[in-house]
């Protein structure tokens, strides 16, 4: 990561890639530079298969962004 950006929440950074402007949430990023590669991606906590497995998990987050961004 080079500069100074925002990466929105639920973005995914592919390895060795080389971010260098912000980018929105729940997007897939890869390259140098990076660029979009997948829109409209769920968090990891919200896929199906994974929904009842961290549905635990998805509470806490909550509470703690709730804390954090108000």
């Amino acid at each position: 990561m080079v500069g100074s950006f925002r990466i929105g929440d639920g973005v995914t950074v592919a390895a060795h890639s080389l971010v260098n402007k912000s980018f929105d949430g729940n997007v897939l990023i890869a390259g140098a530079p990076a660029v979009v590669k997948c829109t409209e991606r769920l968090a990891w906590y919200d896929r199906d298969r994974d929904r009842a497995r961290f549905s635990k998990y998805k509470e806490q987050i909550e509470k703690i962004r709730k804390k954090i961004y108000g």
